[in-house]
C-alpha cells in the first residue's frame, strides 16, 4: 500500500508539472494581446496546480507514515518523523486543512452563488480537524 501511495504522489507531481508547463506556455502565447488574458482564469489554473502538488505531498506523507509505522525506520526529513498513528493522523489532518483552504480560494476566484455554503462547510471541517490536532498534541 505504501508503494501505491508513493507512486500516486509521483504521478501527481508529473501531472502538476505538465499542467504548469502547459499553463505557462498558454500564458506566454497570450502576452501579446492583454485582452485575451483573464486574471480569474489564470489564478484558478495556478491554484489548481498548487492543489495538485499539495495532494502529491499528502500522498507522500501518507506513504512515508505507513512505511515508518508498519515496515521500518527510514531516513526522512525531521518534520516527517512519524512514531505513532496519532502523529500520522495529525500530519494528515493539517494537510487536509491546507487542501480545503486552497479549494476555498479557488471558489472565491470563481465566485459562485453557493460561496457562503462552501465557506461554512470548509470552516466546519477545518474547525473539527484543528480541534482534533489540538487534542492529539495535548495527549503528548
Amino acid at each position: 500500500m505504501s508503494l501505491v501511495l508513493f507512486l500516486s504522489a509521483l504521478l501527481l507531481i508529473l501531472i502538476g508539472s505538465f499542467n504548469l508547463v502547459i499553463n505557462c506556455i498558454t500564458l506566454y502565447s497570450q502576452l501579446h494581446d492583454s485582452h485575451q488574458i483573464h486574471i480569474e482564469s489564470v489564478a484558478t489554473d495556478f491554484l489548481h496546480i498548487i492543489d495538485i502538488y499539495l495532494l502529491a505531498i499528502f500522498f507522500y506523507t501518507f506513504s512515508a507514515g505507513i512505511y515508518q509505522l508498519f515496515i521500518g525506520e527510514h531516513e526522512l526529513a525531521r518534520w516527517l518523523n512519524i512514531k505513532t498513528l496519532e502523529d500520522l493522523k495529525g500530519k494528515l489532518a493539517s494537510m487536509i486543512i491546507l487542501l480545503l483552504a486552497t479549494l476555498f480560494v479557488q471558489e472565491v476566484t470563481l465566485w459562485k452563488d453557493d460561496l457562503l455554503q462552501a465557506g461554512i462547510g470548509i470552516a466546519a471541517i477545518s474547525g473539527v480537524l484543528i480541534w482534533f490536532t489540538y487534542i492529539l498534541r495535548e495527549k503528548k
